[in-house]
């Protein structure tokens, strides 16, 4: 590969070294919405990492044995899972915020994607860069890059 031909590929390639400052025009979108997109996963994952302290921490066996208690009381013996279910619901519902938040989270990332289909035309499935995604990183300069 000619120094002239590696140039042109990294002018179109966006550096996760270098700043945004010194990215072409035509690139800087792009890198504007990747970093947008590792803001969502970053958030996304403290988000996992809180629900998996929540349920480290989370047993619900006392409430059921003390339920169960109160049920024993009543004398007939038989424990039917449904008898319980309000004891489940109240200890499920400390991941309430955390699941609406990941349900926000998808749909930002969603949108987020679909931004970025639309502008670069990703192809859901394909790992690299369209023909029509490389003409367009490259249009500032006339040029389409060739692998």
């Amino acid at each position: 590969m000619t120094a002239d031909a590696q140039s042109d590929i990294e002018d179109h390639v966006p550096s996760t070294s270098g700043s945004a400052g010194t990215l072409p025009q035509s690139v800087r979108p792009l890198r504007a919405s990747l970093e947008d997109l590792d803001d969502l996963i970053a958030h996304r994952a403290e988000l996992i990492a809180e629900a998996r302290r929540i349920a480290a921490a989370d047993d619900v066996r006392p409430q059921v044995l003390q339920e169960a208690t109160k049920l024993a009381h009543g004398g007939s013996g038989d424990v039917k899972p449904e008898w319980f279910e309000g004891v489940f619901d109240k200890s499920m519902s400390k991941y309430d915020g955390i699941k609406q938040d990941l349900e926000n989270e998808t749909a930002r990332q969603e949108r987020l994607l679909e931004r970025i289909r639309v502008r670069w035309g990703w192809i859901p499935g394909d790992t690299a860069l369209t023909g029509r995604s490389r003409t367009r990183l490259s249009s500032h300069n006339a040029k389409t890059i060739r692998e």
